[in-house]
């Protein structure tokens, strides 16, 4: 594959053992993923199956627009790395009520220290 994006994608659905990659990029994706005996599809076609392996039923908008926001999600909580676990730090007395991490540990509830993530 030419982008190692998307071979992280294709390693992905193998080892997760997928039986489809739902994709906007199906030129990419389809000689590599016949290797492999993974179909795919594109979004629309996806959505368009009579009947979905997970749900057991034909997904409606609504499930892909759920699904959609819920990747994206996922994905901005990994792109943000530290700055997430820096800013989840810095509210975490005013929203929780536990008390503000010390350097170099978080105190919980039960009074241990723990590491702090890396930084």
């Amino acid at each position: 594959m030419q982008d190692v994006d998307d071979e992280m994608v294709l390693d992905a659905a193998i080892n997760g053992r997928a039986d489809v990659i739902v994709t906007h990029n199906l030129r990419d994706f389809l000689t590599a993923a016949s290797r492999f005996n993974l179909r795919v599809v594109s979004p629309a076609s996806f959505i368009e199956e009579p009947t979905s392996p997970l749900l057991h039923r034909a997904l409606s908008p609504e499930d892909a627009a759920y699904f959609a926001q819920a990747v994206r999600r996922i994905a901005a909580i990994l792109l943000l790395g530290p700055a997430f676990d820096a800013s989840y730090r810095k509210i975490l007395p005013t929203s929780t009520g536990l008390p503000a991490p010390t350097a170099g540990s978080d105190s919980g509830r039960c009074g241990k220290e723990f590491p702090l993530l890396p930084e």
